[in-house]
């Protein structure tokens, strides 16, 4: 199952997507479900139709480590824009929090979206994700 993840997370092609917002959010639904801790909300080029984008969710769950760096000022001058993505079995970050000694954190991958230089970059570790149209 993680081997389907990373393919499908590593075969988005976001650059030059806009990243609109983010946010953590309840990780469950109302029937006890995971509904996701972490959602990016983007606006997704287009590659068939010039300068045209569409809404689209990246929704995170069963997350257990999400860290944020983000030069704010330069983000607004690179217009938002996201460089790639890319998704890991193995980091630096994932053996250090393995290393921690906690279980949590044994399944999980590290799911990367790189952010035009030098905007910075937003790592979520997490067992899956899913798209939303919106």
């Amino acid at each position: 199952m993680r081997e389907i993840i990373y393919s499908n997370f590593n075969k988005l092609n976001l650059h030059d997507s806009k990243l609109v917002s983010f946010a953590l959010t309840d990780s469950q639904d109302e029937n006890g479900g995971d509904e996701g801790c972490f959602v990016l909300r983007i606006q997704r080029l287009d590659s068939q139709a010039q300068n045209s984008y569409s809404p689209l969710q990246i929704i995170f769950t069963e997350c257990a480590y999400i860290k944020i760096e983000m030069d704010i000022a330069v983000f607004a001058m690179c217009s938002h824009d996201i460089a790639g993505t890319s998704c890991n079995r193995e980091t630096p970050l994932l053996k250090e929090l393995i290393a921690q000694g906690d279980p949590a954190y044994h399944d999980k991958l590290q799911f990367t979206i790189a952010l035009i230089p030098p905007s910075g970059r937003i790592d979520v570790v997490a067992k899956d994700f899913r798209l939303k149209q919106i």
